[in-house]
């Protein structure tokens, strides 16, 4: 008996090392694959700056202070995209199953929730779906850049110094600056944001929920999706979608010109094909699991 307890233990143990060595294995061969994949693409370390330096609006050659607002905002956008790009997985996923588990409803509600779909009731699944994957998707690079340095004079302005809030984003809370050009009938307030990661989350959650911006989410819509290995927005047309910005200013098509020129006369575009660079320590690890478990399933 005991020997036979033995033999079965030794044997659990050789499984759990063998899956062990396989998870490794996969979590290298994944990393090493992502990190070859499209060797034209510039990597990019996160750092999660959270203020604007104080003396950027000191600054006096033009290109100095353009590339440092690039330099520090790029890598908080790219973390945006990858976490909207790990949520519409989630939907990706889900939308491929015949039956939904109780998890999965849950998951739908919870997401429907957050992106404040309230016009759909949760028992129709598949029109939640359909309208989350409207509004769960990445925004190009160059769109985000282009509007952060047209809204704060890349950098300059009071509002993202004080505030970082590089956007001009607006509330009607009390929590707020008073900007000087607002009139005696206005009551809105410029928000205030703890740090800029925070602002570009927020700035992306209004472009993909707000109804000004439901133009621009159609439009995206309707192009060609993103690769699904890269985690990016480079396959968006950032200029296009521009048109869909007319309600972010009351100077409407005439703003949304202005950021498409802004876009083209910096070159905006090339940063849609920058990426985070990821060690293969957990998310690695992470990585290798799932492709395991897929492989399993097929």
């Amino acid at each position: 008996m005991l020997r036979y307890i033995r033999e079965h233990l030794r044997v659990r143990t050789l499984f759990y090392v063998l899956i062990v060595v396989a998870v490794l294995t996969a979590s290298f061969i994944f990393h090493r694959e992502r990190a070859s994949y499209n060797s034209d693409w510039h990597t990019v370390k996160y750092t999660n700056t959270k203020s604007l330096p104080d003396d950027i609006v000191n600054i006096k050659d033009t290109k100095e202070r353009k590339d440092l607002f690039i330099r520090l905002l790029l890598p908080l956008i790219l973390k945006a995209n990858e976490d909207i790009k790990r949520q519409r997985d989630t939907i990706e996923r889900i939308q491929k199953k015949n039956k939904l588990s109780k998890k999965d409803k849950r998951t739908l509600e919870s997401l429907a929730t957050q992106y404040r779909i309230d016009n759909i009731t949760a028992k129709d699944s598949m029109a939640v779906i359909s309208e989350l994957l409207l509004r769960i998707d990445v925004i190009p690079v160059s769109l985000v850049l282009a509007q952060a340095a047209k809204e704060s004079g890349w950098g300059s302005s009071r509002f993202a110094r004080q505030g970082n809030n590089i956007f001009g984003l607006r509330t009607l809370s009390n929590n707020g600056i008073v900007p000087f050009y607002r009139g005696t009938d206005r009551v809105f307030k410029i928000s205030l944001f703890d740090d800029l990661q925070s602002c570009v989350n927020f700035y992306m959650f209004t472009i993909n929920t707000h109804p000004a911006y439901e133009e621009l989410r159609y439009i995206r819509s309707a192009m060609a999706r993103p690769s699904v290995c890269t985690l990016q927005a480079h396959s968006y047309d950032s200029i296009a979608l521009a048109q869909g910005l007319n309600r972010f200013s009351e100077r409407g098509s005439v703003y949304a010109k202005e950021i498409q020129d802004l876009i083209k006369h910096n070159r905006l575009e090339r940063y849609d094909r920058c990426k985070l660079t990821h060690r293969m320590g957990i998310w690695g690890f992470k990585q290798g699991l799932k492709w395991l478990k897929d492989l399993f399933r097929g």
